[in-house]
């Protein structure tokens, strides 16, 4: 039986950093030492830059792709690391995280042309059109309750247990494009979502469905995994550099010692 975990850079085994090219980031990954603690065989399909649609649409493909002509699946678990929630796949495929928009200008407003690559023009070109708005904002929000609840609901259906935790922060990304009313304003629609409250009834009803840090904001009592990693490693100790915020090796093995201890309290 095998386990999908999926998820954004903190989770994809490949990753490369950006900013340190030639720096080797080829250490154990979170999930490799999950599957080495709990002897889980693990599918890792964490993906750079992948926003909420690309992380659970992935692993659901993966879990019709293992599925039998019989109605069965040797998928027994599935691990979902969130990303932001601004962050939106294109028709193309290409992901835009508008939260990225701010660090391709200086502090004049001006582009920084080194710093401005391939996803970032495309995004730029894609808020041209459609702006980082309240309404935009709103239906991103709407758009990851829903995918999050579609996502529990299947992997119900198929028997399959479902661990999702948040990664990095939800709606801090939304910050820099709306005024702190608008931002609460988010939160509070986020509480009153029906899909909310379904998936609220869904952890209630089912053990196979085990989510941490919900409801992931902090200004609603949740959390997520980048808050407890920089409580247990002060100072940024646990990132590459201070020029990429990407979790280091032993980063790496705080995030999976920080699950276990919260996993274990689940079984």
């Amino acid at each position: 039986m095998k386990t999908i975990v999926t998820g954004c850079s903190w989770t994809d085994r490949n990753y490369k950093s950006h900013h340190l090219p030639d720096i080797d980031t080829s250490w154990k990954k979170w999930d490799e030492h999950l599957g080495d603690s709990y002897g889980w065989d693990i599918i890792n399909v964490g993906q750079s830059g992948a926003g909420n649609d690309y992380i659970l649409d992935r692993a659901l493909e993966v879990i019709h792709d293992n599925d039998s002509f019989e109605g069965g699946s040797n998928i027994e678990r599935c691990v979902v690391a969130l990303s932001e929630w601004a962050r939106c796949m294109l028709p193309n495929g290409v992901g835009v995280n508008p939260g990225l928009m701010t660090s391709v200008f200086n502090d004049n407003g001006e582009l920084h042309p080194r710093k401005l690559k391939l996803n970032h023009r495309t995004a730029l070109k894609f808020f041209e059109v459609y702006p980082f708005d309240e309404r935009f904002q709103k239906q991103r929000v709407k758009d990851n309750l829903y995918k999050i609840y579609r996502f529990i609901d299947t992997c119900n259906d198929k028997d399959i247990e479902v661990i999702i935790f948040q990664m990095i922060p939800a709606l801090e990304a939304f910050k820099d494009f709306c005024s702190t009313k608008e931002w609460l304003i988010l939160n509070n629609m986020l509480l009153n979502d029906p899909y909310f409250a379904r998936i609220e009834q869904l952890i209630r009803d089912n053990h196979n469905v085990k989510i941490m840090g919900w409801p992931f904001n902090p200004p609603m009592g949740g959390s997520c995994m980048l808050d407890d990693l920089e409580k247990e490693m002060k100072n940024g100790t646990w990132a590459i550099d201070t020029t990429d915020g990407h979790p280091n090796a032993m980063g790496h093995e705080v995030i999976s010692n920080l699950f276990m201890k919260w996993y274990s309290n689940e079984l």
